[in-house]
């Protein structure tokens, strides 16, 4: 158990009475202040063991000795972004079924069984600008999934069965985002904003999936053990010594390159298209999104707007948004706000579910709630404390297990922030003032130029008053 985390659990078992004293039971709320008051704790950075394996390949070792596993992290600059647009989920599929393809030596049910016997675990997550392969395995067994692992990652069979059967669990998996309002709101809404020639707005289709042969799943497999930089990073009961010679031998007989190549054409300005998407859904309940363009990671505004953000809907009961839509009217089930900061521009969206009778209140709400942050109506001192601290909390918890903080830190690198990135983000959310947050506010919100997509019953075309739909598209089309 972390440091924060003891000292939420000391908070809270002192305010129920747990530590030693008897008193009256105090309320949630009493809680929540006792909380509150807790200093949080300074970030400290543990100590990484940076080394260069070979030109184009480097290790990082944070060793956690005390834990009897070892996690191996292998991060390389080659995802879905590196899919043609006529090849669209050749990356997701190559990395299902190089998964659970097998290996030459091995057919895909015998080397599965393999891993399970030492409780080995192989993954592959594929992400628009890299990949990222994980190995674990309790520290006695690492000769035994080190082997394992290189020969699934040298000699992969890509057996021709499995691998169609990945292509029709994906195909399936796409057919079951139409049963699901919020997933189709969230497959959907990205290429409402940034348009269908745009990389970040791409749609798999299920016609996208039937395309892609087993060739070209190989062939991708080929580019991402070529493609270069690649960070290594190793956490858990190991130190470099351990692992070192293993992930030389890996590329033993390559060169990667020392720098990557850019997937994809930065946007040229800042634009995105203003109107009302209606998808029909049955039912009484309507999936509202609502936003527009977000920023780049290179703007230094990021701090403020992702506290801004907080403000307007980051806390279910705190926010802007929370407070009023939830809290004090009770039209939605839930309602939260995100900000996006990517390579290129990410994407402010806010997300709210609510009775179909009330979606045009509800949107009315949410633009009127930006508006107020935008104009500072609703931007307080107090807010933005609370702001910090969530984020800042939130830092703290997600990054505690050191797999998870190594995985940020290699994925920090792979975007080009400094090794003491992490010291410098406490540091600059710290510093932002009630001012900073009044001028983003301005200058990166929108609420008069929202693109919104509805998902909900089609009789709600003639009932939004001015958000009456621009477009009604039905999920089939979106999908096959």
């Amino acid at each position: 158990m972390g440091k924060w985390t003891k000292f939420l659990m000391a908070a809270v078992l002192a305010a129920v009475g747990m530590a030693g004293s008897v008193g009256a039971t105090p309320s949630v709320r009493d809680v929540i202040a006792q909380t509150d008051a807790i200093a949080m704790p300074d970030w400290q950075l543990p100590d990484i063991d940076r080394s260069l394996v070979a030109p184009g390949l480097r290790l990082w070792v944070l060793n956690e000795a005390r834990l009897p596993t070892v996690e191996l992290f292998f991060l390389f600059p080659h995802g879905t972004f590196a899919d043609a647009d006529t090849q669209l989920g050749r990356n997701e599929l190559m990395a299902a079924a190089w998964r659970a393809g097998g290996t030459v030596a091995h057919s895909p049910e015998a080397f599965a069984q393999a891993l399970e016997r030492r409780a080995i675990a192989i993954s592959v997550d594929p992400k628009p600008e890299y990949t990222l392969v994980t190995l674990s395995c309790l520290k006695p067994d690492l000769p035994v999934a080190l082997d394992l692992f290189k020969e699934w990652f040298l000699h992969p069979r890509f057996d021709a069965d499995r691998f169609d059967l990945v292509k029709r669990q994906m195909a399936q998996e796409l057919r079951e985002i139409a049963d699901y309002p919020e997933r189709l709101a969230a497959y959907v809404y990205p290429q409402l904003v940034y348009g269908p020639r745009n990389k970040w707005g791409r749609m798999l289709r299920l016609r996208d999936i039937e395309s892609v042969s087993r060739q070209a799943v190989q062939s991708a497999y080929g580019q991402m053990i070529s493609a270069g930089p690649v960070l290594v990073g190793a956490t858990g009961d190991v130190t470099a010594t351990d692992v070192r010679g293993f992930v030389a031998d890996l590329w033993k007989d390559k060169s990667l390159p020392l720098a990557s190549s850019p997937a994809f054409v930065p946007m040229a300005r800042k634009a995105w298209p203003v109107g009302v998407t209606l998808i029909p859904k049955a039912g009484d309940q309507s999936t509202v999104l609502v936003g527009h363009l977000g920023e780049r990671r290179t703007n230094p505004d990021k701090f403020a707007l992702l506290l801004a953000n907080y403000m307007i809907g980051g806390d279910a009961f705190n926010s802007v948004l929370g407070s009023e839509l939830r809290v004090t009217r009770g039209l939605v089930y839930g309602i939260y706000s995100s900000y996006g900061i990517e390579t290129d521009y990410g994407i402010f969206r806010i997300y709210g579910k609510t009775s179909a009778g009330k979606t045009e209140e509800v949107l009315d709400f949410i633009r009127k709630g930006v508006a107020d942050v935008v104009s500072g109506k609703s931007v307080t001192v107090p807010a933005l404390e609370l702001a910090k601290r969530a984020i800042l909390s939130s830092l703290l918890f997600s990054n505690e297990r050191k797999g998870d903080l190594l995985t940020t830190l290699m994925t920090f690198d792979h975007y080009g922030y400094s090794p003491t990135y992490l010291e410098t983000f406490v540091t600059e959310i710290k510093a932002v003032t009630i001012e900073d947050i009044r001028r983003v506010s301005r200058l990166y919100f929108y609420p008069d130029r929202f693109t919104v997509l509805v998902v909900g019953p089609q009789n709600l075309s003639g009932s939004l008053g001015v958000w009456t739909p621009s477009q009604i598209v039905p999920a089939e089309a979106l999908l096959d």
